[in-house]
């Protein structure tokens, strides 16, 4: 079976950056989507589009998102997108690859990165924390403005009349 791709509606092919053809412009759309979202989550890309077009000879019509589709994956995640570290394996096993991964406790960069700033934003949090009489920072409720030992009565009311506003008397 040929694969035999279909051009979506109001295209204009004479304007593609890869020319006429729509086999080459579906790979090159597909070659920009996958190196921005490489790009995205922080992963060097080292591949040119005649790289890609290359590792993909052959089955390109087999792609897809199905399990038993393939797809584009790094054999070493650690390593950049690179002829020789890329390979095409199924959804399924890729799926399998990267349980095995997280039960051995690997993480992407990406995840590791994410992981370092929250816990920088909660170690931020805590140190601006004052610490308490007792030594526990943050165990406390925050206190009520009536408790501090520097308010008055007079920090509440909005003028001086406050008393005569309630009474009904006027001076005046």
């Amino acid at each position: 079976m040929t694969y035999q791709p279909i051009a979506r509606p109001n295209t204009q092919p004479s304007r593609w950056i890869t020319g006429p053809d729509l086999l080459t412009h579906l790979q090159y759309r597909a070659f920009i989507q996958q190196r921005n979202q490489a790009r995205w989550r922080g992963e060097t890309w080292h591949l040119s589009l005649e790289q890609y077009q290359h590792i993909w000879q052959g089955r390109w019509d087999q792609r897809g998102r199905t399990q038993t589709q393939l797809m584009m994956t790094r054999r070493d995640a650690a390593e950049p997108w690179q002829v020789d570290n890329c390979e095409i394996i199924t959804r399924q096993a890729h799926g399998q690859r990267q349980a095995e991964r997280r039960m051995a406790g690997i993480r992407s960069r990406a995840r590791s990165r994410e992981l370092e700033e929250i816990a920088a934003a909660a170690f931020a949090s805590l140190s601006a924390v004052p610490v308490t009489k007792r030594g526990c920072a943050g165990l406390r409720e925050p206190k009520h403005p009536h408790d501090d030992a520097t308010t008055t009565d007079n920090q509440y009311s909005s003028s001086s009349n406050y008393s005569s506003q309630n009474t009904g008397e006027h001076n005046g």
